[in-house]
């Protein structure tokens, strides 16, 4: 009965370092949009997801779009008490450009490469697609994390913008 609590427990230990160490390098893209069965809950799946969170903001985002037209956005995320923090965002039409060097970009998403210590923030440009004939949706998924390298004690943040 012991030997089964101990092959138990290291097949656990090695299941969760494997959730743990899974993407180090990042959110897999795609992973922003909440209903997605690879969501950032998935892995960080210790505590409740956080949908619709307002710990999240982005500056930035116009009322009205002009087809082209470039836009500087502002991704804030407030983080209580935790280390540190990351975030992926997509967007359903557009495309994102980033100068700063701790931001990576493939298509229609947007993630950060280095964790942010201190204020959780994170600036960068979308531009609008050539021809405007709907709404534009943006997805954001961050990580107030503790960072401890395991999915647990880490906060997931969803918050989806729309322009009409």
């Amino acid at each position: 009965m012991k030997l089964h609590r101990v092959v138990g427990a290291a097949l656990a230990l090695m299941f969760m370092t494997g959730a743990a160490l899974a993407n180090p390098d990042g959110a897999p893209w795609g992973a922003s949009n909440p209903q997605s069965v690879q969501n950032c809950h998935s892995c960080h799946f210790d505590g409740k997801a956080n949908l619709n969170s307002s710990a999240i903001t982005l500056e930035g985002v116009p009322k009205a779009i002009k087809a082209g037209e470039t836009y500087r956005l502002t991704l804030n995320l407030a983080k209580p008490e935790k280390t540190v923090a990351g975030f992926l965002a997509s967007v359903s039409r557009g495309k994102f450009s980033a100068q700063a060097g701790d931001l990576e970009v493939m298509k229609g998403q947007i993630r950060s490469t280095e964790p942010k210590l201190e204020i959780a923030k994170w600036v960068f440009d979308w531009t609008a697609p050539e021809e405007i004939d709907g709404e534009v949706v943006f997805m954001i998924a961050a990580n107030a994390a503790n960072d401890d390298q395991s999915s647990f004690g880490d906060e997931i943040h969803f918050r989806t913008f729309t322009v009409k």
